[in-house]
C-alpha cells in the first residue's frame, strides 16, 4: 500500500457534539493508516459545541478544529475544511463526512488507494448503511436527469429558502396544495439495486464523499452556490 498519499477527513459539525465525537473516534480507532489528519469544521453552532470540540481536540496534532463565524451551510461549510486540507496539509485525498457517519473497517484507506490505482476515479462513495434500519444509502437515485432541470431546481430551492427566512414557506406550500394538490418537490422513487455490486457513473450520497488527487488538483471543494440542496446532483454532472 502506498503510504505516501496524505488523506484528510473533513467533518462538518453543527450542534450535535456526541455524534461528532463518535465520528472522530471511529476514525482514530479503526483506520489503520498513519498519514492522515482530521479537520472538524464547526458551522457556528448556537450551543457553542464547537468550542467543546476545540477544547477536547485542540492539542491533538492529528486533528484541526475550525470555528466558523457564521453558518455557511453544507457546501461552503465543507469547503472551509476542503481548502484547509488542500492548502495546509497538502492532502492528496480529501473525504467529506457528515458528523453522524462512522467508519468501522480498518482497511478503509487501503481500499480507496486500491480502487484509485485501478480506476483513477475523481469522486467515489463507500457503501453507507443506516444505523437506524440497516438500509443501504449509496448510490442515490438520479432524479435530475439533465443540467437544465438541475438549474431549475436550484432556483426553486433558493426561492424556498428565502420564503423560509420570511416564515412564508409553509403558507405558500399549503395554499399550493389546496389549489394544485401536488407538492413542490417530487420525492425520489425507490429502485431495486444489487448492493453487493460496485457501480460507476452514479449519483453519490452526500454523507460520505471521497475526492481523489484528480479532483483535488482541479477544484476547491463543492459548488459554493448551493445552500442545502442539489450538491450531489451537481457533483454527478461535474464528474460526467
Amino acid at each position: 500500500m502506498n503510504s505516501n498519499f496524505h488523506f484528510s477527513f473533513v467533518i462538518l459539525h453543527y450542534q450535535n457534539v456526541e455524534d461528532t465525537i463518535i465520528c472522530i473516534e471511529s476514525i482514530l480507532k479503526n483506520v489503520k493508516y498513519e498519514n492522515f489528519n482530521i479537520i472538524v469544521v464547526d458551522n457556528n453552532s448556537p450551543n457553542k459545541s464547537g468550542k467543546v470540540l476545540f477544547n477536547d481536540y485542540g492539542n491533538d496534532k492529528k486533528i484541526k478544529v475550525i470555528l466558523n463565524d457564521e453558518n455557511l451551510a453544507f457546501a461552503k461549510g465543507n469547503n472551509v475544511g476542503f481548502t484547509y486540507a488542500k492548502n495546509h496539509f497538502k492532502s492528496d485525498f480529501i473525504l467529506l463526512l457528515n458528523n453522524d457517519t462512522y467508519i468501522n473497517q480498518s482497511n478503509f484507506i487501503s481500499l480507496i488507494i486500491q480502487k484509485y490505482s485501478e480506476l483513477k476515479f475523481h469522486i467515489m462513495g463507500p457503501d453507507i448503511i443506516s444505523t437506524i434500519d440497516g438500509t443501504h444509502q449509496n448510490p442515490r437515485i438520479l432524479t435530475l436527469q439533465n443540467k437544465e432541470r438541475l438549474k431549475k431546481y436550484i432556483k426553486l430551492y433558493s426561492f424556498l429558502l428565502v420564503l423560509n427566512y420570511l416564515l412564508l414557506d409553509k403558507i405558500l406550500e399549503n395554499t399550493k396544495k389546496k389549489i394544485i394538490k401536488k407538492p413542490f418537490i417530487t420525492p425520489e422513487k425507490n429502485e431495486k439495486l444489487d448492493w453487493g455490486l460496485e457501480k460507476q457513473d452514479v449519483k453519490l450520497h452526500g454523507s460520505a464523499l471521497i475526492f481523489s488527487p484528480l479532483y483535488v488538483s482541479k477544484y476547491d471543494g463543492l459548488n459554493p452556490e448551493t445552500f442545502m440542496y442539489s450538491e450531489e446532483a451537481i457533483l454527478y454532472f461535474i464528474a460526467m
